[in-house]
């Protein structure tokens, strides 16, 4: 398990992401993991590298353009539903889909990151928008 933790106090201030975040690993044992929250959000995903489904998925989800200024379109088969996860955990916004394109509208939104979790039929992934 990874927690990472934004070295700047507000994502609008972030000029590089790939350094902006302090990565965590953390063992599981016995099934199970223990952290502490403190005032820091944390972002919790499992990582399982043999799963075909995420390899699968990878390749085949486009989220553009990325960064954006808040509208963007997201591309891929057999989504279920959608939610849009602000740098604090809170659910901003949550869509069901039908359709394998659709263009999102966050630009009523602060400047930030903001995590985009995707539910399929056999898959749930996370992918990182930055609003500029």
């Amino acid at each position: 398990m990874s927690n990472a933790v934004p070295t700047d106090t507000l994502g609008i201030y972030i000029t590089d992401y790939n350094t902006a975040f302090s990565i965590d690993t953390l063992s599981v044992t016995s099934g199970s993991v223990s952290f502490y929250l403190k005032e820091s959000p944390v972002f919790v995903e499992e990582y399982n590298p043999t799963s075909v489904n995420d390899i699968i998925f990878n390749d085949n989800i486009k989220i553009y353009p990325n960064p954006t200024n808040g509208i963007f379109t997201i591309q891929c088969k057999d989504i279920q539903s959608i939610k849009i996860i602000n740098i604090n955990g809170q659910i901003i916004k949550q869509l069901s889909i039908d359709n394998e394109q659709f263009t999102i509208d966050l630009s009523n939104q602060p400047k930030g990151i903001y995590f985009v979790k995707i539910k399929g039929d056999d898959f749930i992934i996370v992918k990182k928008i930055v609003i500029q």
